[in-house]
């Protein structure tokens, strides 16, 4: 479980990093910046589903399994 929350601690800085790497980005560069802002918010929403799993099954009381 550790090593799901870390991965979605990783993944979360990596939005933040490309949200401002977009924000700061030239006119000329910002369709790029944004599509790459796009795919960090994609991964993390993903390691945000495996981590929230997670906790639901721990939860739930049944066994965790980690699966990324």
């Amino acid at each position: 479980m550790t090593d799901a929350y870390v991965d979605w601690r990783e993944e979360r800085a990596a939005v933040s990093r490309a949200y401002d790497d977009w924000t700061a980005a030239p006119t000329a560069d910002a369709a790029v910046a944004f599509a790459v802002y796009r795919a960090a918010l994609d991964r993390e929403e993903r390691a945000a589903e495996v981590y929230g799993g997670l906790v639901m099954q721990i939860a739930a009381g049944t066994s965790v399994a980690f699966n990324p």
